[in-house]
């Protein structure tokens, strides 16, 4: 902890059931701005629509990957409509990557000086890395097609995974920075 390793733990199915944060905020601007933003009385409703637009943005790139693919248009509605308003969308990688994602997410935040969970003045929950977590999890089975599916055994689970998530390292950091923006912009929006 001393060093900024961030630990999760997790149960015998490989599920997180928590993880490490150090009990004090350094001083970092990016903290600052979003207790700021939580402090607005609307913040779940902006910060929805964020999701909203970050998820949009992701379908559209891996929409463009199915180029040449047959999938009927109600079909490609019907998965639009479910992921970009719901976050659901099918689970092609095996499910411990799940929390491979979680605990990328938690590191990330920690390595960037951020909180994992941000509570508003509204008693409500920001919980950054769970969000982060999920449009990296939904990225990953987006562009892992059925390759991921035939990983049936978990050295090659893990493998695929440590490459994927090394291709994409930029993904985590888009995303935090994306928010960040839409948090500058919400809060100097309201002065």
């Amino acid at each position: 902890l001393s060093n900024g390793v961030t630990m999760t733990w997790v149960d015998e199915c490989g599920h997180a059931l928590g993880y490490s944060q150090t009990p004090d905020d350094p001083f970092y601007p990016a903290n600052t701005l979003i207790k700021h933003y939580i402090r607005q009385p609307d913040w779940t409703e902006r910060f929805n629509h964020w999701l909203i637009r970050q998820r949009r943005a992701l379908f559209v790139t891996h929409c463009a990957d199915w180029n040449g693919k047959p999938f009927p248009p109600e079909e490609v509605e019907a998965l639009r409509y479910a992921f970009i308003h719901k976050g659901s969308h099918e689970v092609r990688f095996p499910e411990v990557g799940r929390e491979w994602c979680q605990a990328l997410a938690v590191s990330h935040l920690q390595r960037n000086g951020l909180r994992a969970v941000y509570w508003g003045a509204d008693g409500n929950a920001l919980d950054l890395a769970q969000h982060l977590a999920a449009l990296l999890w939904a990225d990953l089975n987006f562009s892992c097609g059925a390759l991921a599916a035939a990983c049936s055994q978990s050295f090659l689970t893990t493998r695929f995974f440590e490459t994927w998530s090394h291709q994409h390292r930029d993904r985590l950091p888009l995303y935090l920075g994306s928010f960040k923006l839409h948090a500058w912009r919400e809060i100097y929006a309201c002065l």
